[in-house]
């Protein structure tokens, strides 16, 4: 469960390392696996073209409250971590570290699939 103000790690190498959460797209109260959300760089390394402050938008590819599959078993994960995109809607990043939900095949993101490394 992801809500304003929640802090993300960034699960691509597009270049920040910490993302704070701003709103669900979703409409939803809160955001869950594959939903798209407004968010804010927190934590940046020196010399990337995306600067501490700017505001994007992600997808949401991991969460400690997981999801539930058909077949009743549950896949949480360690952290919740957030791809970023650019304006267009495309990914920032060319390569996604950790591992993906399958589901996310269900939610046509077959572009994230095709460049993780692990899929549970």
């Amino acid at each position: 469960m992801i809500l304003p103000k929640t802090k993300l790690t960034v699960g691509d190498n597009s270049g920040p390392s910490l993302v704070e959460s701003i709103r669900i797209l979703s409409g939803a109260k809160y955001g869950n696996i594959g939903d798209k959300i407004v968010l804010t760089v927190k934590k940046n390394p020196k010399n990337q073209k995306i600067k501490k402050g700017q505001v994007l938008k992600g997808i949401i590819i991991r969460t400690k409250f997981g999801i539930r599959r058909p077949n009743g078993t549950r896949i949480s994960f360690p952290d919740n971590s957030v791809i970023l995109l650019n304006t267009q809607g495309n990914l920032i990043g060319n390569r996604i570290s950790g591992p993906v939900p399958r589901e996310l095949r269900k939610w046509n993101q077959l572009k994230i699939l095709s460049l993780a490394t692990k899929i549970y």
